[in-house]
C-alpha cells in the first residue's frame, strides 16, 4: 500500500490534455463522480442527493456533445487540429477563412520602467 501514491502520481502524469469545448466538463464528470459516489456511500443521510449529483455531473457532457456536434462540429476538435486545419486551408488559397490573430506587440512593465528613472538597479 505504501506505493499507492506514487501510482496515482505516475498516473496524473501520464494525462494527456487535448483542449476542446467539452474538456472543462469532462473533468467535472470525472472528478464529480470519483468524490460523490464514494461520498454517498459514506455519508448515507446525504446519499440520495449526492447520487443525483453524481449522476448530473457524470451525464452532462452529452448534451453538451450533442449541442456542439450539431451547432458547431469544430469546436469539438482539438486546438491543435483546428490550427492545422487553418494553416493546410491557408496554404491551399481558400478564402473566408477565420485566422486566429495573435498580439505581437511587447508590452514593458510601467513599474520595472518607474524604478529605472529613480536610480534604482
Amino acid at each position: 500500500m505504501d506505493d499507492y501514491p506514487e501510482l496515482i502520481r505516475s498516473f496524473l502524469g501520464q494525462v494527456h490534455v487535448r483542449n476542446s469545448a467539452l474538456n472543462p466538463l469532462l473533468w467535472l464528470a470525472g472528478v464529480g463522480g470519483l468524490i460523490c459516489f464514494p461520498a454517498a456511500y459514506f455519508m448515507p443521510n446525504f446519499g440520495a442527493l449526492l447520487i443525483c449529483v453524481g449522476v448530473i455531473c457524470v451525464l452532462s457532457p452529452i448534451p453538451a456533445y450533442i449541442f456542439f456536434a450539431l451547432k458547431d462540429p469544430n469546436r469539438l476538435q482539438s486546438e491543435e487540429y483546428q490550427l492545422q486545419q487553418q494553416h493546410m486551408q491557408l496554404r491551399q488559397g481558400r478564402e473566408n477563412v477565420e485566422v486566429l490573430s495573435v498580439q505581437e506587440e511587447l508590452i514593458s512593465n510601467p513599474e520595472l520602467v518607474d524604478s529605472s528613472d529613480e536610480g534604482g538597479f
